[in-house]
Protein backbone atom coordinates (compact mmCIF):
# COMPACT_ATOMS: atom_id res chain seq x y z
CA UNK A 1 0.00 0.00 0.00
CA UNK A 2 1.29 3.70 -0.78
CA UNK A 3 2.75 5.82 1.74
CA UNK A 4 -0.42 7.93 0.95
CA UNK A 5 -3.16 5.36 0.92
CA UNK A 6 -1.41 4.48 4.68
CA UNK A 7 -1.92 7.85 6.12
CA UNK A 8 -5.58 8.40 4.79
CA UNK A 9 -6.74 4.65 6.14
CA UNK A 10 -5.03 6.18 9.66
CA UNK A 11 -6.97 8.91 9.42
CA UNK A 12 -10.07 7.42 8.55
CA UNK A 13 -9.96 4.95 11.20
CA UNK A 14 -8.78 7.58 13.86
CA UNK A 15 -12.55 9.54 12.49
CA UNK A 16 -14.36 6.34 13.01
CA UNK A 17 -12.77 6.42 17.08
CA UNK A 18 -13.82 9.75 17.60
CA UNK A 19 -17.04 9.69 16.08
CA UNK A 20 -17.40 6.55 18.64
CA UNK A 21 -16.11 8.95 21.12
CA UNK A 22 -19.09 11.53 20.37
CA UNK A 23 -21.66 9.41 20.47
CA UNK A 24 -20.52 8.43 23.79
CA UNK A 25 -20.72 11.68 25.44
CA UNK A 26 -24.30 12.34 23.92
CA UNK A 27 -25.18 8.87 25.56
CA UNK A 28 -23.37 9.25 28.87
CA UNK A 29 -26.52 11.05 31.10
CA UNK A 30 -28.46 7.57 29.97
CA UNK A 31 -25.61 5.15 30.53
CA UNK A 32 -25.08 7.34 34.19
CA UNK A 33 -27.69 6.80 34.80
CA UNK A 34 -29.54 3.46 33.34
CA UNK A 35 -26.00 1.63 33.40
CA UNK A 36 -27.11 0.63 29.56
CA UNK A 37 -27.71 2.97 26.65
CA UNK A 38 -27.49 2.29 22.85
CA UNK A 39 -27.33 3.60 19.46
CA UNK A 40 -28.05 2.70 16.11
CA UNK A 41 -27.05 -1.09 16.99
CA UNK A 42 -23.58 0.20 19.51
CA UNK A 43 -25.10 -1.07 22.82
CA UNK A 44 -22.96 0.65 25.77
CA UNK A 45 -23.05 -1.26 29.37
CA UNK A 46 -21.00 0.15 33.05
CA UNK A 47 -19.11 -2.41 34.22
CA UNK A 48 -18.86 -3.62 37.95
CA UNK A 49 -16.30 -0.69 38.53
CA UNK A 50 -18.84 1.84 38.61
CA UNK A 51 -20.92 -0.01 41.36
CA UNK A 52 -19.15 1.96 44.04
CA UNK A 53 -20.69 5.25 42.94
CA UNK A 54 -24.44 5.61 43.89
CA UNK A 55 -25.47 8.73 42.47
CA UNK A 56 -25.78 9.10 38.87
CA UNK A 57 -24.20 12.66 38.57
CA UNK A 58 -20.97 11.01 40.16
CA UNK A 59 -21.20 7.75 37.68
CA UNK A 60 -21.55 10.43 34.82
CA UNK A 61 -18.29 12.44 36.13
CA UNK A 62 -16.11 9.62 36.10
CA UNK A 63 -17.12 7.88 32.86
CA UNK A 64 -16.65 11.25 31.19
CA UNK A 65 -13.07 10.93 32.25
CA UNK A 66 -12.76 7.64 30.78
CA UNK A 67 -14.15 7.20 26.99
CA UNK A 68 -11.07 7.85 25.57
CA UNK A 69 -9.26 5.32 27.28
CA UNK A 70 -12.11 2.55 26.48
CA UNK A 71 -12.19 2.97 22.93
CA UNK A 72 -8.39 2.45 23.05
CA UNK A 73 -9.18 -0.90 24.65
CA UNK A 74 -11.42 -1.96 22.55
CA UNK A 75 -10.37 -1.09 18.89
CA UNK A 76 -6.47 -0.87 19.33
CA UNK A 77 -5.38 -4.61 18.24
CA UNK A 78 -7.57 -3.77 15.04
CA UNK A 79 -5.25 -0.91 13.91
CA UNK A 80 -1.63 -1.24 15.52
CA UNK A 81 0.96 -3.10 14.44
CA UNK A 82 4.97 -2.31 14.92
CA UNK A 83 5.17 -0.83 10.78
CA UNK A 84 2.84 2.03 11.86
CA UNK A 85 4.83 4.23 14.33
CA UNK A 86 6.26 6.14 11.60
CA UNK A 87 2.50 6.56 10.58
CA UNK A 88 1.54 7.56 14.39
CA UNK A 89 3.84 9.94 14.74
CA UNK A 90 2.83 11.73 11.11
CA UNK A 91 -0.81 11.94 12.53
CA UNK A 92 0.25 13.10 15.81
CA UNK A 93 1.91 16.23 14.11
CA UNK A 94 -0.95 17.08 12.19
CA UNK A 95 -3.47 16.89 14.86
CA UNK A 96 -2.63 18.17 17.74
CA UNK A 97 -5.11 19.73 20.20
CA UNK A 98 -7.45 16.77 19.13
CA UNK A 99 -9.56 13.91 20.24
CA UNK A 100 -7.59 12.29 17.58
CA UNK A 101 -4.44 13.21 18.89
CA UNK A 102 -5.38 12.20 22.33
CA UNK A 103 -6.47 8.62 21.38
CA UNK A 104 -3.13 8.07 19.37
CA UNK A 105 -1.05 9.01 22.71
CA UNK A 106 -2.65 6.31 24.80
CA UNK A 107 -2.78 4.03 22.12
CA UNK A 108 1.36 4.49 22.14
CA UNK A 109 1.45 4.23 25.60
CA UNK A 110 -0.29 1.09 25.31
CA UNK A 111 1.32 -0.57 22.56
CA UNK A 112 4.60 1.38 22.51
CA UNK A 113 5.77 1.22 19.27
CA UNK A 114 9.54 2.53 18.89
CA UNK A 115 9.51 6.20 18.87
CA UNK A 116 6.63 6.42 21.56
CA UNK A 117 8.48 7.78 24.27
CA UNK A 118 9.53 10.57 22.33
CA UNK A 119 6.13 11.36 20.77
CA UNK A 120 5.09 11.03 24.37
CA UNK A 121 8.16 13.32 26.23
CA UNK A 122 6.87 15.68 22.96
CA UNK A 123 3.54 16.46 24.45
CA UNK A 124 3.51 16.96 27.17
CA UNK A 125 6.35 19.49 27.06
CA UNK A 126 3.55 21.42 24.96
CA UNK A 127 0.68 20.95 26.96
CA UNK A 128 -0.73 23.16 29.47
CA UNK A 129 -0.72 22.10 33.24
CA UNK A 130 -4.44 21.63 33.60
CA UNK A 131 -4.94 20.39 30.12
CA UNK A 132 -6.94 17.03 30.20
CA UNK A 133 -5.19 15.47 27.84
CA UNK A 134 -2.53 15.73 29.92
CA UNK A 135 -3.85 14.01 32.97
CA UNK A 136 -5.55 11.24 30.82
CA UNK A 137 -1.72 10.62 29.16
CA UNK A 138 -0.31 10.25 33.26
CA UNK A 139 -3.56 7.87 34.02
CA UNK A 140 -2.65 5.48 31.43
CA UNK A 141 1.22 5.81 31.83
CA UNK A 142 0.79 4.97 35.83
CA UNK A 143 -2.05 2.24 35.19
CA UNK A 144 0.81 0.71 32.56
CA UNK A 145 3.66 1.30 34.94
CA UNK A 146 1.59 -0.86 37.91
CA UNK A 147 -0.34 -3.28 35.82
CA UNK A 148 1.28 -3.74 32.43
CA UNK A 149 3.90 -6.06 31.65
CA UNK A 150 6.63 -4.84 29.86
CA UNK A 151 10.40 -4.42 29.22
CA UNK A 152 12.96 -2.78 31.62
CA UNK A 153 13.60 0.23 28.90
CA UNK A 154 9.67 0.83 28.61
CA UNK A 155 8.97 0.64 32.42
CA UNK A 156 11.61 3.00 32.70
CA UNK A 157 10.36 5.68 30.50
CA UNK A 158 6.50 5.07 31.78
CA UNK A 159 7.82 6.06 34.85
CA UNK A 160 9.98 8.85 33.87
CA UNK A 161 7.36 10.32 31.50
CA UNK A 162 4.54 9.84 34.58
CA UNK A 163 7.07 11.74 36.75
CA UNK A 164 7.20 14.31 34.30
CA UNK A 165 3.65 14.93 33.56
CA UNK A 166 2.92 14.91 37.19
CA UNK A 167 5.30 17.69 37.71
CA UNK A 168 4.50 19.36 34.33
CA UNK A 169 1.10 19.72 35.95
CA UNK A 170 2.16 20.73 39.54
CA UNK A 171 4.87 23.67 38.86
CA UNK A 172 3.32 24.37 34.80
CA UNK A 173 7.01 25.02 33.45
CA UNK A 174 7.24 23.96 29.75
CA UNK A 175 9.70 21.36 30.51
CA UNK A 176 10.32 19.79 34.13
CA UNK A 177 13.98 19.30 35.03
CA UNK A 178 15.19 15.32 35.38
CA UNK A 179 15.41 16.19 39.26
CA UNK A 180 11.47 17.39 39.32
CA UNK A 181 10.41 14.28 37.34
CA UNK A 182 12.28 11.57 39.49
CA UNK A 183 10.78 13.30 42.77
CA UNK A 184 7.56 13.36 41.31
CA UNK A 185 7.57 9.66 40.27
CA UNK A 186 8.77 8.84 43.83
CA UNK A 187 5.72 10.39 45.20
CA UNK A 188 3.22 8.81 43.06
CA UNK A 189 4.89 5.73 41.48
CA UNK A 190 7.24 3.88 43.98
CA UNK A 191 5.14 2.24 45.89
CA UNK A 192 2.75 -1.15 46.29
CA UNK A 193 -0.58 -0.05 45.65
CA UNK A 194 -2.51 -0.05 42.37
CA UNK A 195 -3.18 3.31 40.58
CA UNK A 196 -5.56 5.33 42.23
CA UNK A 197 -7.01 6.63 39.37
CA UNK A 198 -7.05 3.57 37.06
CA UNK A 199 -9.88 4.05 34.17
CA UNK A 200 -12.88 2.61 34.82
CA UNK A 201 -14.57 0.46 32.37
CA UNK A 202 -18.01 0.73 29.71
Amino acid sequence: MAPEAKTKLLEEVISCWVRVVQILVLLSPALAEEKRAAFEGMCFCLDESFNKYAQPRKRWEVLMTVVPENIVTWYQEDIFSRKTSALLTKYLRANEGTVGELLVLLLQIQQKPVGWAKDIENFIVKANKNSFYLNRVYVTLQSEFKLGFSTERNRADQRRLAGMAVAKHSIGVKHPSAELNETAAKQVLDDDDPPKNRPAGT
